[in-house]
C-alpha cells in the first residue's frame, strides 16, 4: 500500500501536468481520472484473472509465490485507481473535502462488503478461476 500510494500520487500528478500543458495552462479536475486507466483497465483485471488461474492450475510453493505476486500487482492497481479518485473528489468539492473523503471510503466499504458476501458461495459453486474471471469482467465494467 505504501508503494502503491507513492506511485499512484506521482502518476496522478504527472497526468494532471501533461493535460494542463496540452490545454495551455487550463486546469480541469477530471484530468486526475485519466490516471486510473492503467490500473483499472490493465493491472487489476489481469492480476485477478492470473490469480484465479494460478490458484486453480498451479500448486505448491510456486503457485503460492505467483499468487503473492498477483496480489501485489492487484494492490498496486487498486491504489492506481482509488487514490486519483479520492484526489479528484477533494479537487471538485474542496470546501467539503472531509465529507467527500468519507463518502468515497463509505462507498468503497459498501462495495467490498457486498463482494465479500458473494465471493465464498461463488468459489464453492463455480471455482476459483471462474469466480476471478467474473470479478475481472466486473472490474472492467466498473472502470469503463
Amino acid at each position: 500500500m505504501i508503494i502503491g500510494a507513492l506511485v499512484a500520487g506521482r502518476q496522478s500528478d504527472i497526468t494532471v501536468r501533461r493535460w494542463r500543458e496540452k490545454r495551455e495552462g487550463v486546469w480541469c479536475p477530471e484530468d486526475r481520472l485519466r490516471a486510473t486507466w492503467i490500473g483499472g483497465l490493465i493491472i487489476v483485471p489481469l492480476s485477478i484473472c492470473a490469480s484465479g488461474l494460478i490458484t486453480t492450475y498451479v500448486g505448491g510453493p510456486i503457485g503460492l509465490a505467483l499468487n503473492v505476486l498477483c496480489l501485489f500487482a492487484n494492490g498496486m492497481g487498486i491504489d492506481l485507481v482509488s487514490n486519483p479518485i479520492g484526489s479528484y473528489n477533494v479537487d471538485v468539492v474542496h470546501s467539503r473535502s472531509a465529507e467527500a473523503t468519507a463518502a468515497n471510503l463509505a462507498s468503497r466499504s459498501l462495495i467490498i462488503s457486498v463482494a465479500t458476501t458473494l465471493i465464498i458461495p461463488s468459489i464453492e459453486r463455480i471455482g476459483f478461476a471462474w469466480t476471478d474471471i467474473i470479478a475481472a469482467v466486473l472490474a472492467l465494467i466498473g472502470q469503463g
